[in-house]
């Protein structure tokens, strides 16, 4: 073989041509990784892009930069194969081709190089001119993300089916891509972001929540209406229940409890401390951590369940409309609530005993619990409540305006 051709095989092989004979140094790039990476592996010490001299090496030469940046580029982008996606013969034209970028437009948007002529080096020496997102490179169900599948699960609970899951509920019916039965999807993406870092906590014993009714003068409340309402109360769906299942709503402090349920009409709120009698194994949807960079080897395959957490979490905390007619906004929380309450099982196997969510009407925090009003009365059952309410917390105050 000659060495031409075996150059040119190397070339296809690793997506990009001769590299110029320049070094970059870690004032030219915008991503955390890649400046540590040249800096780490610096070999020289003038920058060719921005001019930059130093004693100590501080820049890398181009041809190791380009190996390591390529693996990065390649994770969340690839070079679109038309073979991937089905020919009409009748149209003459490829079906299903999603959105195609230059390597130039890539790396504009990603905003991960700072300099415009490294920029220009690298978009010349890159060999395929079409690009795509990996998430959208095959027709198949394979290159779905997890948005892709929260975006058709919403709508598909919302205006297809909503009370029946079996083996043979799949989303083919809406969307031909996927036949997989619908627990089998929920438990791909559940199975994804419980290993994020901070998703499933242990709130331990003594922890305090607050939960509170609004009401029309100052008599307030009795013990037993601050807990979760009976069935015959629970008669309008809530973000995570739908009329009929009761669970305990609250929050993590007086202020957000209050936001919640203050609206324009309120006298006053009857509210009470509620106090856990055990550790409680929660689901938090709070504090999602930032994304890693696509170049970090070790972390880059948790960007895509802690984007689909952000759009989770976003979800649950949109203010919604209430009105007195079953609004199908909640149905997706709903059902996914009921997911986690029913079938979910921990990193150790457990199931959980609530969610952590952020307030849609403040900055604090809400919590839902899957407690009902049995736990509550020790008359109606033998279950012992995981959390009691301090009973001389209970107190009225009235809203000022």
């Amino acid at each position: 073989m000659g060495l031409v051709k075996r150059m040119m095989e190397e070339y296809e092989s690793r997506g990009y041509g001769e590299v110029p004979d320049k070094f970059v140094c870690a004032n030219c790039v915008n991503d955390r990784v890649l400046k540590n990476y040249i800096t780490t592996n610096a070999s020289g010490t003038t920058c060719s892009y921005c001019g930059k001299r130093t004693r100590k090496p501080r820049s890398i030469d181009m041809d190791a930069f380009m190996e390591f940046f390529m693996e990065g580029l390649r994770y969340k982008w690839t070079e679109l194969d038309y073979n991937n996606f089905p020919y009409d013969d009748e149209e003459h034209k490829y079906l299903g081709i999603p959105s195609v970028y230059s390597v130039y437009e890539i790396l504009c948007a990603e905003e991960w190089l700072l300099n415009s002529d490294l920029i220009d080096d690298i978009s010349n020496i890159i060999s395929a001119d079409e690009w795509c997102k990996h998430c959208e490179a095959h027709i198949s169900d394979s290159g779905r993300s997890l948005l892709d599948y929260w975006h058709y699960f919403c709508y598909y609970v919302k205006h297809n089916t909503r009370y029946y899951f079996h083996s043979d509920t799949v989303m083919d019916e809406a969307y031909s891509w996927d036949e997989r039965d619908f627990l089998t999807v929920l438990d791909d993406i559940t199975n994804q972001i419980k290993y994020v870092d901070g998703i499933e906590r242990v709130l331990p014993s003594g922890t305090t929540f607050f939960r509170g009714r609004k009401n029309n003068n100052r008599d307030g409340y009795e013990e037993k209406d601050l807990c979760t309402p009976n069935i015959e109360h629970s008669k309008y769906p809530n973000r995570m229940s739908p009329a009929g299942i009761p669970m305990f709503y609250g929050a993590l402090d007086k202020n957000t409890m209050q936001s919640e349920i203050t609206d324009t009409n309120t006298k006053y709120i009857t509210y009470g401390c509620f106090v856990s009698n055990t550790p409680l194994i929660i689901l938090d949807f709070t504090d999602i951590p930032p994304a890693p960079s696509y170049f970090d080897d070790k972390n880059r395959n948790k960007i895509e369940p802690i984007e689909f957490l952000k759009q989770y979490s976003h979800t649950i905390s949109s203010p919604v409309p209430s009105n007195k007619i079953d609004n199908i906004e909640y149905v997706p929380t709903q059902v996914m609530c009921e997911y986690f309450r029913h079938r979910y099982k921990s990193k150790n196997n457990d199931k959980i005993d609530g969610i952590i969510y952020p307030s849609a009407k403040s900055t604090g925090k809400n919590i839902v619990l899957f407690q009902r009003y049995e736990d509550f009365i020790p008359s109606f059952g033998s279950r012992t409540s995981k959390i009691k309410l301090e009973p001389m917390s209970i107190e009225t105050i009235e809203i000022t305006k």
